[in-house]
């Protein structure tokens, strides 16, 4: 939407970012490997479609624990809290439906939990989340309309995550993450115009 539009293309939002490192993101609890590699895999319900869980697998692993769940005709269960669900589904893409992603993610309330919301980015992006939760916690990544900013609480509603300036910076952050993904290993320095191009995440020259 144009809303959407507008908030994306306002570089104030990005004045206080969270330091995104080369490594470090949270893990896939049965293989360990990043989740941000791939798509997040939730577990969730059959009902609203909602995650039941705020925790993810990849997608590797998620496959294969579905198919021996569905094997032995039982649901399935998360390895790290022991939650029951009916199915795994990605992680929608914040990009593409930044309201259904929220949706997806927050309790019947229409409220997300804080550590849910952190839990989620560093599933998504190669980001160090006490960093990010001490950060959102501290209100760098929260604008609060009179240039300054502010802390969430404990729960989150999709209007605020929208308008205060966090949706914003996930979304460009996920962005460049994925399309650095997308082009491989980082060029040798020695190639100038190769890792220019690289990083010209703007496409100017």
């Amino acid at each position: 939407s144009a809303f959407l539009a507008r908030i994306r293309r306002n570089e104030d939002f990005y004045s206080n970012p969270a330091s995104l490192a080369s490594t470090g993101g949270a893990e896939c609890p049965i293989c360990f490997e990043p989740l941000c590699r791939g798509v997040p895999m939730a577990f969730a319900d059959d009902d609203e479609g909602r995650a039941v869980c705020p925790h993810f697998l990849c997608s590797g692993c998620a496959r294969d624990y579905a198919s021996s769940a569905s094997s032995s005709g039982s649901w399935l269960r998360c390895p790290e809290c022991r939650r029951s669900a009916p199915k795994v589904t990605p992680l929608p893409r914040l990009g593409d439906d930044p309201l259904g992603w929220f949706d997806f993610l927050a309790n019947t309330m229409g409220l997300m939990a804080r550590s849910t919301l952190v839990r989620a980015i560093s599933a998504m992006l190669p980001i160090d989340a006490d960093k990010l939760s001490a950060a959102v916690e501290g209100g760098s990544l929260i604008d609060d309309g009179l240039g300054g900013g502010h802390g969430l609480g404990q729960e989150i509603a999709a209007a605020e995550f929208i308008s205060g300036g966090l949706y914003a910076w996930v979304w460009r952050h996920d962005e460049e993450h994925r399309r650095c993904s997308a082009l491989g290993p980082l060029p040798d320095l020695t190639d100038r115009a190769e890792w220019f191009g690289y990083w010209n995440i703007r496409g100017t020259r």
